[in-house]
Parts: structure tokens; sequence; C-alpha cells
């Protein structure tokens, strides 16, 4: 079913990077989840008024937000749409997180509410009247849920959209919240015991914790998320294969949403090589690799004085010292770059590099490992004085989710 509306009604998915062929499957996501969610709020309202149940109330309103969250979702496709201007010339592509973060505040105002309604439940109950019609209605909604779950996540992992891939978890919790309602129903009245406030409360701290998890993710893009090590290495491949390139490092990645991202990174070459024909090869890898990679890719030369001796065997000691502590910080190594000579003015030489640790290294460590490689440096080289410029990187660690 999902291949033949993405088929019919969304030809240009095929190509999910370009604009229209996300705003179509945008367009079409959103026209099936307001269709059917209303649908489930209509049929799951009568069904909680027949059997006099807030956690089928409560229920039932929260597939009318999904229908309000799928007009959100088809109003941020179309703003997402729209090309760079004065005011926005990174386009307007996180108009999709925007969107997940109002969806998460719906979650969560419904999940608030139901809260309430669901405690003064538990405090005055009220019977729970039975119909088969109604569990029927219950029943064919977890059905229509789970797949609202698949497609929803099968068009966001086509098009890799946030507020998609929102919806798709918002409608799997669905599935288990009218899950719990049945239940809720069946036990009021099989064996008459009064769990129905108690289910509205699951079912309204499930909304919350849903709201919650959407909203971290939303705003997480919009803060400034760590490159996906994926790209970082599609990146550092691609300009390593270069064989001017002797090495690269400080990759930052700005996400604008999709279509829109500008990545930065320096690149190591020889310091004797002639500056216009170092520009002419960072001109064209820029060129090169944002073309393939569909990003706007700016390279900072870092001239490398690859024939010093001295420096040579300074460098090798920092690196052979760092390679002895692998797993510097939970796992993570810490690495070095930038290794350069240089003289004061009032004639002091100095050994430079730039040491970068995991993020979630320790203070006294690092600090151990500062006084350490200090230690190294002048052992291997007396004459000179070691400084060490501690930076972050921007690249998810490995244990780091998605």
């Amino acid at each position: 079913m999902t291949q033949f509306l993405l088929n019919h009604f969304a030809p240009a998915h095929t190509d999910a990077a370009s604009p229209d062929g996300r705003a179509r499957v945008g367009l079409l996501c959103g026209t099936v989840g307001i269709g059917a969610n209303l649908i489930l709020f209509l049929g799951k309202l009568l069904a909680g008024l027949a059997l006099s149940s807030v956690s089928v109330i409560a229920d039932s309103f929260n597939n009318l937000s999904d229908a309000g969250s799928s007009i959100i979702t088809l109003i941020g496709f179309r703003l997402s749409r729209k090309p760079p201007d004065a005011e926005h010339p990174f386009g307007h592509g996180r108009a999709e997180y925007i969107v997940s973060l109002i969806i998460a505040f719906l979650i969560l105002l419904l999940g608030y509410e139901f809260l309430r309604t669901s405690v003064t439940r538990i405090l005055h109950p009220e019977p729970v009247v039975f119909t088969g019609l109604s569990l029927v209605v219950l029943a064919a909604a977890v059905l229509a849920k789970l797949w609202l779950c698949r497609f929803y996540r099968t068009c966001g992992r086509t098009i890799r959209s946030s507020a998609l891939l929102a919806l798709s978890t918002d409608s799997r919790n669905d599935v288990l919240v009218t899950a719990a309602t049945i239940v809720s129903v069946l036990v009021s009245h099989f064996l008459d015991i009064a769990i129905d406030g108690y289910v509205g409360v699951f079912v309204a701290l499930v909304l919350l914790y849903s709201g919650w998890c959407i909203a971290k993710d939303a705003a997480s893009p919009l803060l400034g998320k760590p490159a996906k090590r994926e790209l970082a290495a599609q990146i550092q491949s691609a300009l390593l294969a270069y064989e001017e390139i002797l090495g690269v490092h400080d990759l930052i990645v700005h996400d604008y949403g999709s279509g829109h991202v500008i990545a930065s990174i320096h690149a190591e070459l020889c310091d004797t090589m002639p500056l216009p024909e170092a520009h002419t090869i960072i001109d064209r890898a820029e060129r090169a690799i944002g073309r393939h990679l569909g990003l706007l890719l700016v390279i900072h030369i870092d001239p490398v004085d690859v024939d010093n001796p001295e420096l040579n065997r300074l460098k090798a000691a920092v690196q052979d010292t760092l390679a002895s502590h692998a797993a510097f910080a939970n796992g993570h190594a810490a690495t070095a770059h930038d290794f350069r000579l240089s003289r004061t003015k009032t004639g002091v030489r100095l050994f430079l590099f730039d040491l970068e640790p995991p993020h979630d290294c320790e203070a006294d460590r690092l600090d151990a490992l500062k006084a350490e490689l200090t230690a190294v440096c002048t052992a291997a080289n007396p004459s000179v004085t070691c400084v060490i410029r501690v930076e972050y990187g921007y690249i998810e660690n490995d244990s780091d989710p998605d």
C-alpha cells in the first residue's frame, strides 16, 4: 500500500534529495495523516462515549492532535521548499525541525491534560459500559495505526525527514496506548475492577514521554549536532584521494535542513608548494566533493613542513604517546594535528600543536595527558618549549545515538 501511494501520488519521491520530491512525499503523508486520524478520532470518540471510558476518550483526542500534527507537517514541508532569500540565505530546510517541535508541544500538552483527567477518574471512579462494537472500533484503530507507523517511517527514511519520523514514533506509541485502553475496557467489564483511570494515567505518561523524545530530537539539530561519522568519513576519504593532500582535520558540518549543508575542513599541503598551485587543487576539491556529496565545502589550507627532521621527531614522540593511550576517555582516543615550529620575538623556540580530546574527557585526565606530552617533547628536544592548544572535535563518537 505504501509503495502504491508513493508511486501514484508522489512519483518524484525517487529523487529524495530534490525539493519537489520531498514536497510531494510530505504532501502525501500530511493528507493521509489528516484523513486517517480524523476518522480514528470520530470512531474512538463515539466508542469512548458509549463506553463512558476516560482512557478511550483520551485516546480519541490523541488522534485529533495527530490530525493537527499532520496539518502542521504540510505547512512545514511547504515552508522548507521555499528557496533561499535575502532574510534566509541558507534556505528554509530547518522548518521541518520547527514542525517537529510544535508536534512535540501538542503531544506534551495533551499528555498533561489527560494526566489531570485520569487522576480525577481514579479519585472518583465511574463504571465502564461494555459494547462489542466499541471494541471492534478500537481493534481496527490498532491496525490502522500500525500501518500509519510503517507508512510514516518508510516515507521519513526515503526523504530523511525528522518530522515524518516523529509522526512514525507517535503512531507507534498510539498502538500501545489503544491496546492499553482495550485491556482497560475488558478488565473493567469482566473482572469488575476500575482501572480506567489508571490506564488513562499510563496513556498520559506515554504521551508525555513521546513528546519529550520528539522535542529532544528536533531541538538537537537546531542547537547544532556533531557531523555524522559516515558523512565525515566520506569527506575525509574524498580529500585524501588527492595525492597532494597529506592530511585533514578540524571538520565542521552545519546542517540547515535537507539540501542545505555547509562543511569546512583543514587540508594539509606541503609548504613548498606554490600558492597558486595549492589554490587550484583546493578549489577543484571543493567543487568536486561538494557536488558529489550535495553540500557546500570550504577548505582551509594548512602548510606542512614535511622535510624538517627536528619537527618530525617531535611529532613522532607526540603520536607515539597518544597511541599508548588508545582508549583515553571512555574508549575514545585523543588525537593531535597542526604540528609546527616557531620562534617568539624574544627568540624562544616553540613547538606547537593542537590536541583534540574526547568531549567527555575529565579535566584531571586531560591535564595529566598534557603534562605527559610536554615532558615527552622536552625529553625529545630540550631546546624547544611545548605549547599545546586544546580544541574539541565536531564529529559524533562511535557510541553517539543516531
